[in-house]
């Protein structure tokens, strides 16, 4: 059975739209959002977070907000392109995702640079 990646990228931009620097980014930012928290969980030794059940939690909260992204983008198409309602969904997220890193690494007491934390909270409050 061979997959064609031609027709994976055409269910793709029906879902999601474009492939631009938006949905790239929520990507990059959810998998390194999932990665830290596998960080925390080993950092504080807290066995109990890192069970099958809070994985798999994880994993399906992620995949909701990929969801949400392709109702944002069936309502663009249905309202009309001009609102960008995908754009806006996709920044809240990467605010919020953005925001998440952030407490992970403070609770693993590292240092932030505060550009980090106003900007992810700008973008964040931009699209509330």
């Amino acid at each position: 059975m061979t997959i064609n990646i031609d027709y994976l990228s055409k269910i793709f931009i029906l879902l999601f739209g474009v492939l631009d620097k938006f949905i790239i980014a929520l990507v990059v930012i959810m998998v390194i959002d999932f990665i830290t928290i596998l960080f925390i969980t080993y950092y504080s030794k807290d066995t109990l977070k890192f069970d099958d059940d809070n994985i798999k939690k994880r994993l399906i909260k992620k995949l909701y907000i990929l969801l949400l992204i392709i109702l944002a983008h069936e309502l663009d198409i249905i309202i009309g392109e001009d609102m960008n309602i995908r754009n806006v969904t996709i920044c809240f997220f990467i605010g919020s995702e953005g925001l998440n890193i952030l407490e992970n690494a403070v609770t693993m007491n590292i240092s932030l640079p505060n550009i980090l934390k106003k900007i992810l909270e700008r973008i964040q409050n931009k699209n509330k």
